[in-house]
């Protein structure tokens, strides 16, 4: 397992290209800082973390399903949008998950950690977003 910043200057590009020409993109990215290589695709870029670590997701009907309320035992951030699709919102009003269409294809931009437990209460509604 490789470090986000590491990693996205080498495959920033392709991954960019493999959006437009219609393949998907989900980008979970927790911690504050952005990911301005592939702002473009996501239409969204990490700005700032959520104090604590654990949040209330807020999923708004739409794209990623219908409305729902998950407690997220995990660190998070917030987004800024740029032309994505507000998706859902931790803690009330904070924007953490948002979709965007970019060329034939579709990206989601995660600003919270899913990964829980099989036992955990919100697993099945994490697994859901994928």
């Amino acid at each position: 397992m490789t470090d986000v910043p590491l990693l996205l200057p080498l495959l920033a590009g392709e991954l960019r290209e493999a959006v437009f020409r219609g393949d998907g993109l989900v980008l979970v990215q927790w911690r504050a800082g952005s990911t301005p290589a592939l702002e473009q695709a996501l239409g969204a870029r990490v700005q700032g973390h959520l104090p604590g670590s654990s949040h209330t997701l807020s999923l708004l009907d739409g794209p990623l399903g219908p409305a729902e309320t998950i407690v997220v035992p995990n660190l998070a951030a917030k987004l800024a949008l740029s032309g994505a699709v507000l998706a859902g919102t931790m803690d009330g009003n904070q924007p953490a998950l948002a979709v965007n269409g970019f060329g034939g294809g579709r990206s989601v931009s995660m600003a919270f950690d899913p990964g829980v437990t099989a036992q955990d209460p919100a697993a099945a509604s994490l697994r859901g977003l994928f």
